[in-house]
């Protein structure tokens, strides 16, 4: 039984990772066309397009505050 219950753990586990990994890659890629839609030359939307690209470092891990 000890084994099942392992191997219950053990799939849980990758499931829910696995879950984590899509979900993060569904809102960079959302993020990524909405900055693509908010594109605009005025000073008050390339910060806000910097904030997309902001986000999105941040959630693919290669920003660490």
């Amino acid at each position: 039984m000890s084994q099942i219950n392992d191997l219950i753990a053990t799939t849980s586990v990758k499931a829910f990772k696995h879950g984590m990994q899509a979900e993060r890659e569904h809102i960079i890629r959302l993020l990524a066309e909405t900055k693509d839609e908010t594109l605009c030359t005025c000073e008050g939307c390339k910060e806000w397009v910097n904030a997309f690209d902001y986000v999105i470092a941040r959630i693919e891990g290669k920003i660490h505050d």
